[in-house]
């Protein structure tokens, strides 16, 4: 199966070509699908033609994701979603809880918006035991200040930027209802996705009534991939373990998640 990577306008290799960031996020988001639809025309995977692709996004590139197959359910064959930012609010809800915990003082919680705690959260959220500042660095090329200061916000525990108006759950459900849609979610252990919104969300998908005449495909179910040793970067003691998994789902093979 070809591999296609690309990299968003304004960032990465594409650095000099305009942002997809708009006035609002469903403008917004409309840029970022037209962006992808013309990727994929380069690699002749047109509207006209009967290829399917395998769809995988992380974080904010679910988002994407999910936005694609919605403009375009036909031409996807699968929707992999990892760490994926399904509903601004979740966000913000699973931020305010966290920052509870942060402090040592039960007595005082951190006001939003603290950078020190803010810097806390992305350690212990977004990099976890397994990884320091300097390994992620080492992944990044020119990234985009549009995605943090235009699209998500002050903070990574602060999502009041476009975001907070970006809810997706029930094109999730249209997708799964009306076309059986196989998709994946996967998360870290300790990721800012919280694996409990995760499987709260896989089990709402898995709960719709018609999923049971599509016996013959193994992949009806959404499962839930949580990576033990991660948080919402992959760290690489579950790299393989995160490969295989995805080869497994792709080929319709069974999913064998830490998590049902």
């Amino acid at each position: 199966i070809p591999l296609i990577l690309y990299d968003q306008g304004n960032s990465g290799r594409s650095y000099e070509l305009p942002s997809p960031s708009s006035t609002d996020i469903e403008s917004t988001m409309l840029n970022y699908v037209s962006e992808l639809h013309r990727v994929l025309q380069i690699f002749d995977i047109n509207d006209d033609t009967n290829v399917k692709v395998h769809l995988l996004g992380h974080s904010f590139g679910a988002s994407i994701a999910i936005d694609f197959a919605n403009a375009y359910p036909l031409k996807i064959a699968s929707l992999i979603l990892l760490s994926p930012t399904i509903d601004g609010s979740w966000w913000l809800d699973d931020a305010n809880f966290h920052r509870k915990y942060v402090s040592n003082d039960v007595n005082h919680i951190p006001v939003i918006g603290d950078e020190s705690i803010s810097n806390e959260l992305v350690l212990r959220w977004v990099l976890g035991p397994e990884l320091k500042y300097k390994d992620v660095l080492r992944w990044i090329c020119k990234p985009s200040n549009e995605v943090y200061s235009t699209i998500w916000g002050k903070n990574e525990d602060v999502p009041d930027g476009q975001v907070a108006h970006y809810h997706r759950e029930n094109i999730l459900i249209k997708l799964k209802k009306k076309y059986n849609l196989p998709i994946m979610i996967g998360c870290g252990l300790l990721d800012e996705a919280t694996p409990k919104r995760m499987l709260d969300l896989a089990s709402r998908l898995n709960s719709i009534s018609n999923l049971g005449t599509y016996k013959d495909d193994i992949n009806t179910r959404v499962p839930v991939v949580i990576l033990p040793h991660s948080a919402h970067c992959v760290a690489s003691k579950d790299w393989k373990y995160y490969i295989r998994t995805i080869g497994s789902f792709i080929q319709n093979r069974k999913v064998k998640p830490i998590a049902t």
